[in-house]
């Protein structure tokens, strides 16, 4: 059985996104300098943008390979959200491993609180579609994780790019004539740039 039309040309637009978000982390690496080292923050970060541009390409490319195979059509969507289970079960397992260990080596995520209220809730409530329709075989649920698949990346792109804006300097304190001007409290900014979390 062939897949429509419609559904073949959507699945193909997921994969040129997919695609194009992973292509910009990789040149933002390449233009950052071959003789400058990621920091373990910026390689988690790294890794969970390109582990999830390559789950959302196989994601997409798995219902086509699939139905040209001739399988049934619910058939197809419960095989691939069997997928998206164990994928998403990696990366809730592991990104919590790769939290812990940065903050036991003092490089904790710059952006703590959009991992642990956006993050971990969405791909939990993806899990336990994707679990649930293993035996459903909804196209609607399936394609609704293919797109929060993207969403990580999209997020770790705008947060590493446009970070929240440092908190206004107070002016130094004017000085009496005995004693010298205090310097004005400074802000630490930290580094910014793709694949810092």
């Amino acid at each position: 059985m062939q897949t429509p039309l419609e559904v073949e040309r959507f699945l193909f637009g997921i994969i040129q996104l997919a695609i194009s978000i992973g292509g910009f982390t990789s040149l933002v690496r390449v233009f950052r300098g071959a003789g400058h080292e990621l920091t373990a923050r910026e390689s988690a970060g790294m890794r969970l943008i390109l582990e999830h541009v390559a789950a959302t390409v196989c994601g997409a490319l798995l219902p086509l390979l699939l139905f040209y195979s001739g399988l049934a059509v619910p058939l197809v969507w419960q095989l691939g959200s069997f997928g998206f289970s164990l994928f998403l079960l990696f990366q809730i397992v592991f990104q919590a491993l790769r939290i812990l260990a940065l903050i036991r080596a003092s490089d904790p995520p710059r952006h703590l609180k959009a991992l642990l209220f956006h993050f971990f809730p969405g791909s939990c409530v993806c899990f336990i579609f994707s679990c649930g329709n293993v035996y459903w075989g909804s196209m609607a649920i399936y394609f609704w994780v293919l797109f929060w698949l993207l969403n990580p990346p999209c997020c770790q792109l705008y947060l590493s790019f446009f970070p929240p804006r440092a908190p206004a300097v107070k002016r130094p304190v004017a000085a009496t004539p005995d004693e010298p001007p205090q310097p004005a409290p400074t802000t630490p900014t930290g580094g910014g740039g793709a694949g810092s979390l």
